[in-house]
């Protein structure tokens, strides 16, 4: 049974999904960097997820998603951190679902956009107004994840090694399920 990590960008998906991992002996997965390989071996180009994004837009990008996840849920004994996108594809949300355990990664709304705004500015993202973009994309996000049938974990207020024995938790109550 793979484990599946989702939610907002600057969540913990990948961080904690790598850690997890590793803890458990099991490959790791992100989703960008499948979406990254596909172009590669399609393109034969070497971009960014970020860069395909800008290039190529955003349908573009949500179709070599649709890719990716046709091969993730291939995968068995894994974990996986999905890109902030995959799971606003109901498509995708289903045929994830019968792939592995869902977690939803859910900080606070604060510690979101203290994080997208400290780094790097996302690319869609007003760079005028980035508070209001933050603000805008959480409200249209936020609910879609709310409806995927998953484990939520809010990361906030909690040491590396409590969401990890969460996670691990969660890993060893699905272990008997293929």
């Amino acid at each position: 049974m793979n484990i599946i990590l989702f939610g907002f960008k600057k969540c913990g998906k990948t961080y904690f999904g790598m850690k997890l991992a590793q803890r458990l002996h099991k490959d790791f997965i992100d989703s960008d960097h499948l979406v990254e390989e596909l172009y590669t071996a399609q393109y034969h180009e070497t971009l960014s997820y970020r860069d395909i994004a800008q290039k190529r837009g955003f349908d573009f990008f949500c179709e070599l998603e649709k890719q990716a996840v046709s091969l993730l849920v291939q995968k068995k004994q894994c974990v996986i951190s999905l890109g902030g996108g995959v799971m606003l594809n109901s498509e995708n949300v289903a045929r994830l679902q019968e792939a592995g355990v869902l977690v939803h990664l859910k900080p606070s709304k604060m510690t979101l956009k203290i994080r997208m705004l400290s780094e790097d500015i996302p690319l869609y993202f007003d760079p005028i107004h980035p508070e209001k973009s933050f603000d805008t994309l959480y409200a249209a996000r936020m609910p879609l994840y709310e409806k995927v049938p998953a484990h939520q974990i809010n990361p906030d207020n909690k040491s590396e090694e409590e969401v990890l024995k969460e996670l691990s938790d969660l890993a060893k109550k699905n272990k008997a399920h293929p």
